[in-house]
């Protein structure tokens, strides 16, 4: 009817609510993950999904927000909160604050919002922030580090950018530096993970590791063939990185010995 259709978009749920330009967040406390996502002519709404790993339940969190207002070149937008995104790893878990941050402006076709969308389970809404007075890139990595209790983003724009530091009990960030690193390849859309102090990414061309005080970059390893750098990896307590994307492969790398393995697939 007239609302869903001010609610879905144009191609609506048919094309797949969490098929679109989806990244996920995960709080590793109550084993839950967190997934928006969208952008572009394929999917509008700002809801939130979760999926508890224990009971395997997937809610929606939030009815997508009305979208009543238009952009400066007249796309829908949102009544409230953000609007939809490409998300890849631009969204993460905070467990200081126990919610998700979203750090992504990038659907071309769909401009418009340009601050940092926090959203908190307890309460299922949203809250807007301020950046720091910088456009926000939907090719952005982020990472929780534990050491300092903030957000790490590198604020990726073809090849490595700003180094973000976040704070989300504040809404600060300090920026460390500009485009440096641009040797080290294409990275949209690659996904990163903080382990030992550093900042542990995937990039065309393999493995990276970035420290986040000097801004030292170094590959690691080369992907194998397969493998995308566009794949979803964790870190398992053993220091072993878990790789999956590649079809029914899923692939592990062990940081002690520098090696990959194929367990499944």
């Amino acid at each position: 009817d007239a609302i869903d259709s001010r609610l879905w978009g144009v191609q609506g749920p048919a094309a797949g609510v969490l098929e679109v330009w989806c990244g996920a967040a995960y709080d590793d406390v109550r084993h839950r993950m967190y997934f928006t996502c969208g952008g572009h002519n394929a999917y509008w709404g700002n809801d939130v999904y979760e999926l508890d790993l224990e009971s395997i339940r997937l809610t929606r969190m939030n009815n997508p927000a009305p979208l009543t207002a238009t952009t400066p070149t007249g796309f829908p937008f949102p009544s409230s909160g953000p609007k939809a995104e490409h998300t890849y790893d631009s969204i993460v878990w905070s467990p200081i604050t126990n919610s998700l941050f979203m750090f992504a402006n990038g659907a071309q076709t769909y401009d418009g919002e340009n601050r940092v969308g926090e959203f908190n389970p307890s309460t299922r809404k949203w809250t807007l922030h301020n950046n720091w007075g910088e456009h926000l890139s939907s090719k952005a990595m982020t990472s929780f580090d534990p050491n300092s209790n903030q957000i790490v983003m590198y604020h990726a724009r073809g090849a490595l950018g700003d180094v973000i530091n976040y704070n989300p009990v504040t809404k600060a960030a300090t920026k460390k530096t500009d485009n440096a690193g641009s040797k080290y390849g294409w990275i949209n859309n690659g996904v990163g993970n903080m382990f030992q102090g550093k900042m542990w990414f995937t990039a065309s061309q393999g493995l990276y590791t970035d420290d986040p005080a000097t801004h030292a970059v170094n590959q690691v390893s080369t992907l194998p063939s397969g493998l995308g750098y566009q794949s979803g990896w964790d870190v398992r307590a053993n220091g072993t990185f878990v790789f999956w994307g590649a079809g029914s492969k899923i692939w592990a790398y062990s940081v002690a010995s520098d090696s990959w393995s194929s367990p499944v697939g």
